[in-house]
């Protein structure tokens, strides 16, 4: 994975957040499948694992039924710290992934 893939999948997750709050078990997977492959990837490190998690976690109460609701009834303070986790994770690629030979930035 290089970075401008790295970045694609982040901006799909981002994408994911419009599709809630509330029970989505689609985009649940689909957030799981993203996790799944940066995990996967040869440059992922702990850091980065641990940034995924806090956003898988997120998402999870993201596309739950009502768990979204602990941070606000308009869903708007789970939304905002799903987006700081996406932020977090953005950061954590660009440290794993931005200073890669061939990483798909332009010199």
């Amino acid at each position: 994975m290089d970075l401008r893939g790295a970045e694609t999948l982040i901006d799909e997750l981002a994408k994911l957040i419009d599709a809630g709050p509330g029970a989505n078990p689609e985009g649940l997977r689909r957030v799981g499948e993203i996790c799944w492959e940066f995990r996967n990837a040869e440059d992922c490190d702990h850091f980065l694992a641990e940034k995924l998690h806090d956003a898988r976690t997120m998402f999870e109460y993201w596309f739950s039924a009502r768990g979204w609701q602990q941070w606000g009834a308009d869903g708007e303070g789970a939304r905002a710290i799903l987006g700081n986790d996406l932020q977090n994770v953005r950061l954590a690629v660009t440290a794993c992934f931005g200073d890669k030979p061939g990483n798909g930035v332009m010199a």
